[in-house]
């Protein structure tokens, strides 16, 4: 309490109380820029994540649609040339599909 009083009372202390003031202000305003730059960075990666999404997409409806368009014969043919192109993906993981 004796502490308040000096801060209160003195020319000296008011000056010290109004330096601690202002420094913390400035702290303050220095935590707010370094969040506000934090969440300008954090929504630029989410920005660029979902438009790599959106080329994905867009990609496989571009696929899904030429594919919906073939006839019968010929999306057999695809569907065997994609099988033979991913056969080193058959059996992996835990419980691959060559152990049923």
């Amino acid at each position: 309490m004796g502490f308040i009083a000096w801060l209160v009372g003195s020319r000296i202390g008011r000056y010290v109380a109004s330096v601690s003031v202002l420094v913390v202000l400035i702290g303050l305003a220095a935590l707010w820029l370094v969040n506000l730059g934090r969440s300008g960075e954090r929504q630029r990666r989410q920005l660029e994540q979902t438009m790599g999404s959106v080329a994905v997409l867009s990609k496989r409806i571009a696929v899904d649609a030429e594919l919906s368009s073939l006839p019968i014969d010929a999306r057999r043919q695809r569907l065997r040339q994609w099988s033979a192109m991913h056969e080193h993906m058959r059996g992996t993981g835990e419980a691959g599909a060559d152990d049923t």
